[in-house]
């Protein structure tokens, strides 16, 4: 189990709270998503993304152009239209920022395709969990970071 899923399982992301796994790389379309959820007896997509770069006080994704990013955001918004619930969840891996931003010059065509799936109904999240080193522990800063999609 890993640490976003024990974070779940602990309800130590209050968003999350009344949310269970119900399965790993769940089919969607012609993509695996990472995690079927169930809400509030809702069944909920849900697709985590590591925000490994840093601008300032900002945790940006992506470091580079991603396909299957961008084809992920496009499956869970084509779900969305049809009624299905997503939700893109960005963790952001970097001590001490304070929100979270796409990296719009890395790949232009995944920022659209970001912000036509918040358009089309997916929740856009992200917490800020980061490992250090020094003590060997995992640390949930940030339960429900600022998200800034402009």
């Amino acid at each position: 189990m890993n640490v976003f899923e024990r974070s779940v399982e602990r309800t130590l992301i209050p968003w999350l709270e009344g949310c269970r796994i119900l399965k790993r790389n769940a089919p969607l379309g012609a993509s695996r998503i990472d995690y079927l959820v169930e809400c509030s007896g809702k069944a909920v997509y849900l697709e985590v993304k590591s925000a490994v770069l840093r601008d300032g006080e900002y945790a940006l994704y992506p470091d580079c152009p991603s396909e299957r990013g961008r084809k992920h955001l496009n499956e869970l918004s084509r779900s969305s239209k049809e009624g299905g619930e997503g939700i893109v969840l960005f963790i952001a891996a970097l001590p001490q920022v304070k929100a979270f931003k796409p990296n719009k010059r890395a790949d232009e065509k995944l920022y659209k395709a970001l912000k036509d799936a918040h358009s089309s109904g997916v929740e856009i999240r992200a917490v800020g969990l980061y490992y250090n080193p020094h003590d060997a522990f995992v640390y949930l800063f940030n339960p429900d970071l600022e998200i800034r999609l402009s």
